[in-house]
């Protein structure tokens, strides 16, 4: 079977902000393409989890293959890999950059240029990608704002206006123009077919049949179904028990080639062996005299094939602890956090114990993530997918502590929070945040900058109506619903970017929470000395409004070192015991009343309470 000429190949991508219309431009691409029928087309059509159908985002990216036949003389195979647009799934975009040589760079007329735009772009041009600008939604907005915006992009990336292309995805304008100009300026992929096979993992699946699927961009050689397979970096052999490209569905095919995006199904069934960034290729192209299966330590020395450079892997910036609450479904619960892994690599997770009782201990994991939205979608997905109930802590940061003996260690978990008389310094991480806002809305913005103590930096004009402001802040309380505030005071119109900048002394104390006179770990908060009585009060006054009712009162305190700094009550679920009374003496009323009181007594004295996910959720956003 004779390989696909690569000049006949374009592999690219679609990146943008959050909601710019990046899913819907893909529907399109499919539909002129004729790759999914019409009547089968719905709308995000790449979208298929229904977490990302249901908050209208995307959460994976997804690759698919497109053949376009141009003026019916020439086919081109077209490979696309839609992206997610928020900052947490930011990972996927670099990973999805890596595997292509051109990004298609859309721009919501009407919101014009935002933050996550400029950070997408920064990564594609990382990459050395031919970057193609496109303003979309042009069927929302005037000719005159239109023009505006295509100046904005064109002085971005110091290019004449013209070259901005104007489509609108919903309606198809300019859709074919735009798939022109993917062929005209996207080169095709380097790489000789007939050198030895190397392919680098951009994206992987779990597949319980034929071991791990893994998503490919084939930089050089072929490889065909059944040929055995080689992991450099992990030194593991596998087979290519079948190969194929994507509809976006898996379409099995004899032979992936140099330039094509494809995947592999490994034979392999463990996940944390088949990582994201490592580099395949065929065992028959290892020049060695020794047994893989007996002496793999000894393959490094005489492999002529080299690795390729994979990905850096970020670091995680929120964590919390994960539980499972029932004990039995532990080992559940480690196997489906190694699926999401192998599909997500920025979520993170170590195993830990926490102290229940003198005799008792709760094993669960400690994970790591990119932010909250991200952490809402693991507990998501782990609900649903493998139906799984969990008790969640607070998420918090990582900090920096010095104990009283000049030891310095890193603590993720409100839980590790040390005795305040052992710590003789702490450090917080910093966030240096940078904001898109139109003019009008910079006082709003200022105000917000005061309630959260954020150290302004500068502002400078953006554009004729957008200012960019960048400021910093402790990133603690960045996760506090920073981002929900900003929206609210710019009635949506501000767009946000931040980054870690380095870790600052902090005056910082752990309140305590007691639920009914219990403490629960899972509600403690990390907050600056002088702040303990405003937070303390804020959080039992939110836990009051928020907390599932009980047949009994339950108290809710907040402690710090022992002494009870703020205290309300959840009022009881009462049922009315003297409903089947008719008449009669009080005293009858009376006894049933007070029996109802010794149950309710009894009960609170033995109940155990345990604190809902979704709790927790609440209190973050919050």
């Amino acid at each position: 079977m004779i390989p696909k000429d690569p000049s006949f190949i374009r592999n690219f991508t679609i990146i943008s902000h959050i909601d710019h219309g990046k899913s819907t431009l893909a529907d399109r691409f499919l539909e002129l393409t004729n790759t999914v029928p019409k009547e089968k087309l719905v709308e995000q059509y790449l979208d298929k989890m229904a977490l990302e159908r249901e908050r209208g985002i995307t959460i994976k990216m997804h690759p698919c293959r497109l053949t376009y036949k141009l003026n019916d003389l020439r086919t081109y195979q077209l490979n696309l890999i839609d992206t997610p647009g928020h900052v947490d799934f930011s990972y996927e975009v670099s990973r999805a950059l890596a595997a292509v040589e051109g990004a298609i760079l859309l721009v919501d007329v009407t919101k014009g240029i935002q933050a996550q735009t400029i950070a997408n772009l920064e990564l594609a041009k990382k990459e050395n990608l031919v970057i193609i600008p496109v303003v979309n939604k042009i069927d929302l907005a005037t000719k005159e704002r239109i023009i505006k915006v295509q100046e904005e992009i064109a002085n971005l990336l110091s290019r004449n206006p013209l070259e901005v292309l104007a489509i609108s995805a919903k309606k198809g304008i300019g859709i074919k123009e735009l798939t022109l100009k993917i062929l005209g300026k996207i080169p095709p992929p380097s790489g000789n077919f007939q050198a030895p096979f190397r392919a680098l993992i951009f994206d992987s699946k779990y597949d319980p049949f034929q071991g791990i699927a893994a998503y490919v961009r084939v930089i050089e050689g072929n490889l065909q179904k059944g040929e055995e397979i080689y992991l450099l970096r992990k030194k593991i052999k596998g087979i290519a028990k079948e190969i194929g490209y994507f509809l976006p569905e898996f379409a099995p095919y004899p032979r992936l080639s140099a330039g094509e995006i494809g995947y592999i199904k490994t034979g392999i069934r463990e996940p944390e062996k088949v990582r994201v960034g490592e580099t395949i290729i065929k065992t028959s192209d290892i020049h060695s005299s020794f047994n893989l299966a007996v002496r793999p330590k000894e393959i490094s020395k005489v492999i002529e094939v080299k690795p390729l450079p994979g990905y850096k892997e970020p670091e995680p910036v929120v964590f919390t602890s994960l539980f499972p609450q029932e004990p039995t479904t532990f080992e559940d619960l480690r196997g489906a956090l190694e699926e999401l892994h192998l599909s997500d690599p920025s979520f993170t997770f170590k195993e830990i114990q926490r102290m229940v009782t003198k005799s008792q201990v709760y094993r669960g994991f400690q994970g790591g993530f990119l932010g909250l939205l991200h952490i809402e979608i693991i507990l998501e997905r782990l609900k649903r997918e493998f139906l799984l109930s969990l008790f969640i802590a607070r998420p918090t940061v990582s900090y920096q502590i010095v104990d009283d003996r000049n030891r310095e260690y890193a603590i993720s978990s409100a839980q590790d929070w040390p005795e305040s008389s052992s710590i003789q310094k702490i450090k917080e991480p910093w966030a240096k945040v940078e904001i898109l806002s139109p003019q009008k809305y910079f006082n709003n913005i200022f105000k917000l900058f005061q309630l959260f103590k954020i150290n302004f930096i500068s502002s400078k004009s953006f554009s004729k109506e957008k200012l960019k402001i960048e400021c910093e802040m402790p990133f603690r309380k960045l996760i506090e619903n920073f981002y929900d505030k900003l929206k609210s005071v710019s009635e949506g119109f501000v767009s946000m970017s931040f980054k870690i900048e380095d870790y600052r002394p902090a005056d910082l104390v752990k309140i305590d929470i007691l639920i009914a006179k219990k403490k629960e770990p899972s509600l403690s908060k990390i907050v600056e000395k002088n702040d303990v009585q405003k937070e303390g009060r804020k959080i039992v006054e939110k836990l009051k409004e928020i907390f599932p009712k009980q047949l009994f009162p339950v108290a809710i305190q907040a402690a710090v070192g022992g002494k009870i700094i703020a205290r309300e009550t959840v009022k009881a679920l009462r049922k009315d015991v003297t409903a089947p009374l008719y008449g009669g003496d009080i005293t009858r009323k009376m006894k049933l009343l007070q029996k109802q009181k010794r149950g309710k007594e009894k009960l609170e004295e033995k109940a155990k309470i345990a604190i809902p996910t979704e709790v927790i959720i609440k209190l973050l956003k919050e």
